[in-house]
């Protein structure tokens, strides 16, 4: 993209030329609607470069994330996460309107920026945007909720020791939510892969602890969580938390814990595997172990005991689940 063109929209946007915006983001539109991300990333970077000041850039900002134009809103939003710290300080009203405005917008790639456009609000007052998203768990709009759980995912990946049991604390609302566009973003993606990875142990103790829940919505976000790539350096507390899964009777959780071993198995074959024999010879895990041989396809169960027939040693056994 030439430098030219970048100049030209910056001026447009600094003398509030709405038409003439909208007609230049349009032209360099992909087919979803909005700008290429690398694109963005320059605009946004020359942006702040342009206009320091704060209150500059709200001003020139309000328009775009109220556009009709999804490429405006996207570029708008990403803009509005270079000064949502300080707003929320000076007016956190109005920087709570437009977070949810990015949460909730019509535009999957337009909601893609929330975690961006929230994040810089806890890193000011951990407090005071915490109990925002907390609202946003049992907000009535399935994008506001499942944006409660990507902003904590983003939030996790700083590593503070003090935020971890918090944020923790703020996705449990969400384990039980059946909108499948939540769950989808929670198990196996906020969760798996990202408080998995960022705070393995007090994460593992959270799930052991969850997979003691009734409620199958909160199990199938529990084996999921193990479907993860994380998961894979975590394979003997998976396995102790999925061998209690795996005895329930309910399709919806036993299929998640066969989704689960399906990934462990592809990824670290040599440690899961036997887990999958084992379990075949238990009635009470037999069917999840099944269907995630069945699933890993490249493996039977007669093709694996020859393996493990040539190479002795390499089995790790399944932990004895709860009575």
């Amino acid at each position: 993209m030439s430098n030219s063109w970048q100049k030209g929209l910056l001026e447009a946007l600094e003398r509030g030329d709405g038409l003439c915006i909208v007609r230049m983001l349009r032209e360099r539109a992909k087919p979803t609607g909005a700008l290429a991300t690398p694109v963005k990333v320059e605009i946004v970077r020359q942006f702040q470069r342009r206009f320091p000041a704060v209150e500059e850039r709200y001003r020139l900002v309000r328009w775009l994330i109220e556009s009709e134009c999804a490429a405006a809103r996207d570029l708008g939003a990403l803009m509005a996460a270079t000064f949502t710290g300080p707003l929320w300080l000076d007016d956190p009203e109005e920087a709570c309107r437009i977070m949810l405005g990015v949460a909730d917008d019509p535009h999957w790639e337009v909601r893609e920026v929330a975690p961006a456009v929230v994040f810089p609000a806890l890193e000011v007052d951990f407090e005071g945007a915490f109990r925002l998203l907390q609202s946003w768990t049992v907000h009535p709009a399935e994008n506001v909720r499942r944006a409660a759980a990507l902003v904590a995912m983003r939030a996790a990946r700083e590593r503070r020791p003090e935020w971890g049991p918090r944020l923790l604390d703020l996705i449990e609302p969400l384990l039980s939510d059946r909108s499948e566009y939540v769950r989808r973003n929670l198990g196996a993606f906020a969760i798996g892969d990202g408080f998995l990875r960022c705070y393995p142990q007090l994460t593992l103790e959270r799930l052991a602890s969850w997979a003691e829940r009734e409620d199958e919505q909160v199990r199938w976000n529990v084996a999921m969580a193990f479907s993860s790539a994380e998961a894979a350096r975590y394979v003997e507390a998976a396995v102790s938390i999925l061998g209690r899964l795996a005895e329930d009777e309910r399709r919806y959780v036993w299929r998640a814990v066969a989704s689960a071993l399906r990934n462990l198995g592809r990824r670290v074959p040599e440690q899961a595997l036997p887990v999958l024999s084992t379990w075949l010879q238990d009635d009470r895990r037999a069917r999840p172990a099944a269907v995630a041989f069945r699933l890993l396809g490249r493996a039977t169960e007669a093709e694996f005991i020859r393996s493990s027939r040539a190479s002795p040693g390499r089995s790790l056994r399944s932990p004895a689940g709860p009575a």
